[in-house]
């Protein structure tokens, strides 16, 4: 009897020392360009979570970069960084400069908005809470509830149109995989967060 196909293995949770790892693997001071990470894609759609874990994996680079990788790729920025790191992560690696930065620039508002968000939330529990008596059980169900929200805004997904068809075209042709990805990543694509029907890009 022949073995049977394996599944694929569910991704690992996202951390920030994950994303360090992978923006460490493909910025490097000796290079000329992006690398690609080599490592498994962490998601088939950015998340809150993924951008905001991105975001400051980048930030950190520069701080501590910034000027050098900037000589050595010809220009490097939080922008340019963001663009490349989440691609990567979604199995799309080494897009155009271009492409990254497209989608950086509509990427690099969102986690300051993901914590005004969540800061939002914190918020309205606890004026709720502040109302009830100190041995109230509610208080308890109110920090749940805030809790519950602060993770559902980390798992909202950001959806660009024909991500998916585009990435596997892509891999199946590497020879052509900057003008595959470039079609997602188009300056005229409108990033939305799934179920709340607005656009989230920068205003």
């Amino acid at each position: 009897m022949e073995a049977s196909e394996e599944a694929e293995p569910p991704p690992a949770a996202l951390t920030a020392a994950m994303m360090a790892e992978r923006a460490s693997a493909m910025f490097s001071l000796d290079a000329t360009g992006p690398a690609a990470s080599g490592m498994p894609k962490v998601a088939e759609k950015a998340t809150m979570e993924l951008v905001s874990l991105a975001f400051g994996a980048v930030g950190k680079l520069c701080d501590q970069h910034g000027k050098a990788l900037s000589k050595a790729f010809g220009n490097f920025d939080r922008v340019v960084g963001l663009g490349w790191l989440v691609t990567d992560a979604l199995g799309c690696p080494r897009v155009h400069k271009v492409t990254a930065y497209t989608v950086g620039l509509k990427l690099r508002k969102l986690p300051s908005e993901l914590k005004a968000e969540q800061l939002a939330a914190r918020k309205v529990a606890s004026r709720a809470i502040s109302k009830l008596a100190a041995d109230d059980p509610k208080r308890q169900e109110l920090k749940q509830a805030a809790a519950d929200e602060e993770a559902r805004l980390l798992r909202v997904e950001m959806l660009w149109p024909s991500q998916n068809a585009s990435c596997k075209k892509m891999r199946r042709r590497k020879a052509n995989a900057t003008s595959m990805c470039s079609s997602v990543w188009s300056p005229s694509t409108k990033i939305k967060r799934r179920g709340n029907g607005h656009n989230s890009g920068p205003r």
